[in-house]
């Protein structure tokens, strides 16, 4: 994963391996600075984002005076009570980009103006690889930290981050940019209420799954009961965190 901000600086990035060990060999050669996981996938969970958050955004995050803003998408996995607590404990607000709006692609910086270059970068890296190393079949993880370095290298995060929230209206902050790139959302009003209707679903079906996975014991009243009081309080956490 990598995370940038306006002023152009990437931070280190954070490799997801699919396995159910970290292995010492994964993690030599890479650039400085990143941090290696390993999930059953090699996909993002809400451990290895809250691993995330701690000790690749906050250190970096603490050094820096006055609010920051985190910008991200819509997964379950970014969503959870301890990154909120987190993040006003920190002095961060944590902005979700709307879910029902295929913003991503939209009002993302990194993919509007920086992983298209990332991507042909990478490309150029394991074509070489390839006829370095005809006979793999695959990219082995011990070779993917020293790859990874040098794609870090050929990156221009000043050039190109900058630009990338400016084209997104978000730095300097231009609401009516952001919204000619998703005509289907009227006003910032709207984004506001998606948002908040966005982050209350992924909390409720993370803590109560679906509706037809109910617990068998709990009678109809009582569930609706604690959904309600659940409901109250992280709409307290979230006028907490964006006053």
């Amino acid at each position: 994963m990598f995370c940038g901000s306006a002023d152009g600086n990437l931070l280190p990035p954070y490799v997801v391996y699919r396995g159910y060990n970290l292995m010492d060999n994964w993690t030599y050669g890479g650039p400085k600075g990143t941090l290696y996981n390993t999930t059953a996938r090699g996909w993002f969970n809400s451990a290895v984002f809250i691993d995330w958050f701690q000790k690749g955004f906050l250190p970096i995050a603490k050094k820096i005076p006055g609010k920051k803003v985190l910008l991200g998408d819509n997964l379950s996995s970014h969503l959870s009570l301890e990154v909120i607590d987190l993040c006003k404990l920190n002095n961060v607000e944590f902005v979700c980009l709307p879910a029902n709006a295929n913003a991503t692609d939209k009002l993302q910086p990194l993919d509007v103006g920086f992983f298209a270059q990332m991507k042909k970068s990478w490309q150029s890296i394991l074509t070489v690889y390839k006829q370095k190393n005809p006979s793999n079949a695959s990219l082995p993880k011990k070779d993917f930290p020293s790859l990874l370095k040098g794609l870090v290298e050929k990156l221009k995060p000043k050039e190109h981050l900058p630009t990338a929230f400016e084209r997104c209206g978000i730095f300097p902050l231009n609401p009516e940019k952001g919204l000619e790139r998703i005509p289907d959302i009227q006003s910032t009003e709207n984004i506001a209420t998606i948002l908040n209707k966005t982050i209350l679903t992924k909390l409720d079906a993370q803590r109560f799954g679906n509706s037809q996975d109910k617990p068998k014991a709990k009678e109809e009243k009582d569930f609706q009961q604690e959904r309600a009081i659940y409901h109250r309080g992280i709409q307290i956490h979230l006028h907490l965190l964006m006053t």
